[in-house]
Formats: structure tokens, sequence, C-alpha cells
């Protein structure tokens, strides 16, 4: 791992090797709840270590990770569809460091028009403005340059055109058998 620390007015980068490993394991679920609604939830769980010595400072970190992501998408026809994702991660470390991160709401609306060549969306992230990232350092001595605590709201527009939409095949139309014999014929 590449380590960089504060310590005082000097900054120093260093190679590091130690123990460090993160095991876990990632569960999602998406349901269609109503035909203009539709629902997915992604959990992780993760058990972290960090466990070394670095620059003669001893850390023995380990800690359970959990992360979800819950989204919801609602669709309005021709009207779009709108999507709220809330989002969370527990405290996790990284060698010297702790990391801290809020929950956080986002909001995407999207359209379609022109018969589907011009598409617009406009996305809000950390609506509430509970969102933070904060790293702090874990020994009083060593300061992260990451050192920080900041919120986070961001606007972001879009807008998108296909100028081609590619040819009508009105050919023959052939119904293609996926079974041992036929599919020999189509490689």
């Amino acid at each position: 791992s590449n380590i960089t620390y504060v310590d005082g007015q000097e900054i120093t980068h260093t190679s590091q090797n130690y123990d460090l490993y993160n095991m876990g394991i990632d569960i999602t679920y998406a349901k269609s709840l109503k035909k203009w609604w539709y629902a997915n939830v992604k959990m992780s769980l993760f058990n972290e270590k960090n466990k070394g010595t670095v620059q003669n400072l001893s850390f023995n970190n380990r800690n359970l990770n959990i992360k979800y992501t819950i989204s919801s998408v609602f669709k309005f026809g021709k009207w779009g569809s709108l999507i709220l994702q809330n989002t969370y991660a527990s405290p996790s470390y990284e060698d010297l460091y702790k990391i801290k991160t809020g929950v956080r709401l986002d909001m995407k609306y999207t359209n379609k028009l022109m018969k589907d060549r011009l598409t617009f969306s406009i996305t809000v992230r950390d609506i509430l403005g509970t969102y933070y990232n904060r790293t702090e350092s874990i020994n009083q001595v060593y300061y992260s340059m990451n050192d920080r605590d900041f919120g986070w709201k961001q606007y972001v527009f879009g807008i998108s055109y296909v100028f081609d939409k590619g040819t009508n095949n009105s050919g023959k139309k052939e119904n293609i058998d996926y079974s041992e014999t036929q599919r020999t014929k189509y490689e």
C-alpha cells in the first residue's frame, strides 16, 4: 500500500506491506412492486482488518462494515421517470485513517422525447444535505493530507440526442432453435 502522511511540515510518501483483508457478501433484491414502481435494494456486509506498523506506529483496526443502497424508480409513462436513491456506509479503516460518511439521498428525473431520440435528465445529489466524507487520523502524531470534513451537494443536467436510430429490417425473419443440432448451424 502507498501511504501518505503529514508530520508537521513534512509530507512523506512510503510503500508499506501490512496485514489487510476485507471479506464479505453482497446481497441484491430487485422487485417490480407495481407497473409504475420498481425497487432495488443492495446490502453489503464486510469484515475488514488492518494490522501493521508504519514509521514505528502500530495499528490494529478491525470492524464490521455495512453498506446499503435503496433505489425506487417511478415510471410516469410519457412524462418520464423519477429515481430516488438512498445510500449509507458505516465507518471503515484504511491504514492510518478512519473514514466516515453520512447518509445520502439522490433524486433523478429523466424523460425521452422525439421518438426516444432526445433524452433529458436532471439529477440532484444529497437532497437533504446529510452527506459528508470525513477522513480522520487514528493517531494524533500523523495526519492525512485528506483530513477533511466536507458536505456534498451537486446538480447535474444532462441532454443527449441520437442522430441515427439504425435501419428497420423488414426482411425474412427466422426463429433460431438453440438446441445442440441447430446451434452448430449458426457457428
